[in-house]
């Protein structure tokens, strides 16, 4: 539904006039929207897929840091105690 309106959208702004006062033909105008369309499409995926190979590496370093974290946590908890016990 989106895409539809995306579409029509991006085809009423190429029938709109230029600056010299021309204007595109509808079936061009329609065509330029649906090769941009699917540009934008292209690059969406490839986004994607640069995402998609990341995101395993980037929770692994995640949870690294996260263990390190708790690991000081844990050993100043205990530096504390040990302090107070005194």
């Amino acid at each position: 539904m989106r895409v539809r309106a995306l579409l029509q959208c991006l085809t009423i702004l190429a029938v709109l006039p230029s600056a010299q006062g021309q204007s595109i033909p509808l079936d061009q105008a329609k065509t330029q929207a649906q090769q941009d369309l699917q540009g934008a499409l292209q690059r969406l995926g490839a986004a994607r897929n640069a995402i998609a190979t990341e995101e395993p590496r980037l929770a692994a370093d995640f949870h690294k840091i996260e263990a390190e974290l708790r690991e000081k946590r844990r050993l100043a908890r205990l530096a504390r105690t040990a302090v107070t016990d005194r």
